[in-house]
């Protein structure tokens, strides 16, 4: 993997192969979990995937502890294999993704879209695989940018007690994965394990001193602090999102479409769209270290 018919390379291979390697990031992670996760073959939903993390962003594989070719390698013959639950994404009703590891909107998901053009540009015009600090320079530039996003969320933990973010966000992450990088972290309290989501945001009483801060010290350290508009949820088992219409006086300080980082992939939310997550009825397997 990856192939053009994940599908079909899936099936064509499903009697004789004993695991499915995909060589990328969280974007072709979440590729084949989609495939798995939609066609429901109950013979390849038993097969172990071993991720080889070569993409821009490799949050399953580093969450795994499979941080080379050669971890996974090790993975494959020595290591063990978690199933990891699969959630649904809906907007407005309507299915649109199963997701493994998060969705972000705000300052994260545009640093994961900025980085993603940046190596666009780099595969284009000159190789900037070798540059240091990339994510470092785009969360810089993108917390100074201060961005204000139009989204409200509602959560519901495990123990069924609700929680209302009322104020416009900088910043919404939810994941199952602990780690987005290698040793970088915003949602230190996230697991798999307990098939619940963490929850970090930061609302727009945080400043950009305070968003810098969040991105470079915070999540390198794997401690968030819950002050100055910025709050850490464990134990999400529900998840609702709003993209609220503007008013002419605020159109110019927030953006006309909200950008949704979902696994890698990109998706664009109308004023008024609706956002559900919740916990799908079937898992994949990942072998890990």
């Amino acid at each position: 993997m990856p192939e053009k018919n994940i599908l079909n390379a899936l099936e064509l291979h499903a009697d004789t192969a004993d695991a499915i390697v995909v060589c990328g990031g969280d974007g072709t992670l979440s590729s084949v979990v989609n495939v798995l996760a939609t066609a429901r073959h109950e013979l390849l939903l038993k097969m172990p995937i071993i991720p080889v993390p070569c993409g821009l962003q490799n949050s399953i594989a580093a969450s795994l502890g499979v941080l080379s070719a050669e971890r996974s390698v090790s993975a494959f013959l020595l290591g063990r294999v978690e199933p990891i639950p699969v959630w649904e994404v809906r907007v407005n009703g309507a299915l649109v993704r199963y997701m493994a590891s998060y969705i972000s909107i705000g300052v994260c998901a545009m640093c994961v879209r900025r980085l993603h053009d940046l190596d666009a540009v780099g595969e284009s015009y000159v190789a900037l695989l070798t540059v240091r600090n990339k994510y470092k320079v785009r969360a810089f530039y993108t917390a100074l940018r201060n961005e204000v996003v139009p989204c409200t969320a509602a959560l519901t933990t495990t123990t069924k007690s609700h929680m209302e973010i009322a104020l416009s966000v900088k910043l919404f992450v939810a994941s199952q994965m602990p780690l987005q990088h290698a040793r970088y972290s915003l949602m230190p309290c996230a697991t798999f394990k307990h098939g619940t989501l963490g929850v970090t945001y930061a609302t727009e009483a945080a400043s950009r001193l305070c968003l810098w801060h969040l991105l470079s010290r915070e999540a390198a350290e794997g401690v968030i602090i819950n002050e100055d508009g910025v709050c850490e949820c464990p134990c999400v088992g529900e998840l609702d999102c709003c993209i609220k219409g503007v008013s002419s006086e605020e159109a110019e300080d927030t953006l006309p479409r909200v950008l949704m980082m979902m696994d890698g992939g990109a998706v664009y939310l109308l004023p008024g769209s609706k956002v559900s997550v919740r916990r799908a009825s079937c898992e994949t397997l990942f072998a890990s270290c």
